[in-house]
């Protein structure tokens, strides 16, 4: 399996990555205490946590800014071998044959689970 996952890899003529950075908030309180945190589509994080989303972004805060970056299908753009194209499975990145997008790009096997 991992070398299958190694020449899936070697198949990938070129991706480029998808990752942003945002500024941290700091909110002072009525009696002086500061707290500083980081802002993701309305959600408040703490400085210091880890969050990996839905739509397959994961972000880190720090003291100095949210770093967050696209992994799996939303890693960035992905060009795939002569004969094969890019599909989403969640955000599961697959390779499968231009077409038939049921098969798999490498082996030609099914990938539709019976």
């Amino acid at each position: 399996m991992y070398v299958y996952g190694l020449l899936l890899l070697g198949l990938v003529v070129s991706a480029q990555c998808f990752c942003f950075i945002d500024k941290v908030y700091t909110d002072v309180s009525k009696y002086g205490s500061v707290s500083k945190y980081c802002m993701y589509k309305g959600l408040k994080m703490q400085v210091g946590s880890h969050i990996k989303t839905t739509d397959c972004i994961e972000c880190t805060c720090n003291d100095t800014a949210l770093n967050c970056c696209g992994f799996g299908i939303k890693a960035g753009t992905f060009g795939p071998p002569t004969g094969c194209m890019v599909v989403a499975d969640g955000c599961k990145v697959l390779l499968v044959k231009a077409d038939d997008d049921t098969k798999d790009c490498l082996s030609g096997d099914s990938l539709i689970k019976p």
